[in-house]
């Protein structure tokens, strides 16, 4: 009875750092209980299918085992081996997907002025020629996935005026152009949205280009360009 809680408390203890330890740690410790006697090698291996649960090499190591095709040593030091490649594997994948994760997101602030204001445009939009307005562009690849305001000293681009960008359609092409549309939709515009049409060249220190709103039914009526 005494040693059946020891082994309960022992599997408790296994289990948590097989939860918490990397693949190799888990190994060493698995290890130090079977060559203690404290688990018995079914014991052991119950513990691996734990860890490499989707390897097929593991697999036909622990197939050759059974049948007597290799003896235990040679067995615990291959295993030994699949489990270093293994752990090798999974630190490579996640360098390279904490790569990829930070090559793919990227926030580019764009400081813009206000160049030409329609007759047509109503007052309640607070646009006005001269204005600076500052967007920050979230950009997943070679897309606009999110266009977000931050600044609040914005007279047209503010969280009063505007309810949301939707429908974005912008290329970043080749790091360097943004190409497309999008849509507003502003408060003061229950039933429409604007059409912000872009072409805005970030290849040079100082960016270069346009972006032209239109409002339905009465074409272009508010221009940007880089400030």
């Amino acid at each position: 009875m005494y040693l059946k809680f020891i082994f309960i408390i022992l599997f408790f203890i296994t289990s948590k750092l097989m939860a918490e330890d990397t693949l190799q740690s888990n190994f060493a410790n698995l290890k130090k209980l079977l060559d203690s006697k404290t688990i018995t090698i079914e014991q052991f291996n119950n513990g691996i299918d734990k860890l490499l649960t989707t390897s097929e090499e593991y697999e036909s190591l622990k197939e050759l085992f059974k049948n007597n095709v290799i003896n235990e040593k040679d067995y615990l030091d291959i295993l030994e081996n699949l489990i270093f490649e293994a752990e090798d594997l999974v630190e490579k994948s996640n360098i390279v997907s904490d790569q990829k994760s930070k090559e793919i997101t990227k926030e580019i602030e764009l400081s813009l002025i206000i160049t030409q204001v329609g007759q047509k445009v109503p007052l309640s939009l607070n646009a006005k020629v001269d204005s600076e307005e500052i967007l920050s562009l979230l950009i997943n690849e070679n897309k606009v996935e999110e266009i977000i305001i931050k600044e609040n000293s914005n007279n047209f681009f503010s969280n009063d005026n505007i309810k949301s960008f939707k429908n974005l359609k912008i290329n970043f092409n080749n790091q360097k152009k943004l190409k497309g549309k999008g849509r507003i939709a502003v408060k003061s515009f229950a039933d429409a949205n604007l059409v912000m049409w872009w072409d805005i060249d970030l290849s040079n220190e100082n960016p270069t280009g346009e972006i032209v709103i239109e409002i339905p039914g009465k074409g272009p009526q508010i221009k940007l360009k880089p400030n």
